[in-house]
């Protein structure tokens, strides 16, 4: 970690190593397994076969997330994260903070920042910052996190067309979940 006079401190490179990892490891993973259902010994198979028939659904809606449909998504989500370890959580918890942060900067400003003076306000806002990464139940991050890839499973179902399942249905999936991961990797602080 690298601090300075016992303040952590984040530069913009290391935050995108970070969000970079998340997008390109973590979220293609993420979307992998949603994708294709693994076997019984637990083993992912691409195969037209083992597309997800939640996907199937989510697709021919455009994306768009219905009652049941939610809650298992949100089980899935929750699968997820739960077999990481620390170290993905907290690249995941950057990433969520890096998609947000215009949110947060404007509440930010709307409530704490209010009776700030300008040079108080970055630091203050960087210690908001801090408090999520460390304190992701009580500041709500866990919720952002999960907010944040229920959204990105509903864009993934609305660009992946499963109207007609062939032999280029899987290139075509492979070729999203790569965009996918690319574009967002892309919008990081430059």
């Amino acid at each position: 970690m690298i601090t300075i006079s016992e303040h952590l401190i984040v530069t913009k490179e290391l935050n995108n190593v970070v969000c970079r990892y998340a997008q390109k490891v973590l979220l293609k993973e993420f979307l992998l397994d949603f994708t294709f259902l693994k076997n019984k010994k637990g083993k992912r198979k691409i195969k037209p076969k083992n597309i997800n028939p939640l996907l199937e659904e989510l697709s021919a809606h455009q994306g768009d997330i219905y009652g049941d449909e939610e809650l298992e998504i949100l089980e899935f989500i929750n699968g997820f994260i739960s077999k990481l370890d620390q170290n993905d959580k907290t690249a995941l918890y950057f990433l969520t903070l890096n998609e947000n942060y215009l949110i947060y900067y404007d509440d930010f400003l709307a409530n704490e920042g209010a009776d700030l003076d300008e040079d108080l306000i970055d630091k203050e806002f960087g210690r908001e910052l801090a408090y999520k990464i460390y304190n992701p139940k009580a500041s709500e991050l866990d919720e952002d996190l999960n907010e944040l890839l229920q959204n990105e499973i509903s864009s993934f179902a609305d660009d992946v067309d499963l109207s007609e399942i062939d032999e280029n249905t899987i290139e075509h999936i492979l070729e999203v979940i790569e965009s996918h991961c690319n574009l967002t990797a892309s919008l990081l602080i430059k």
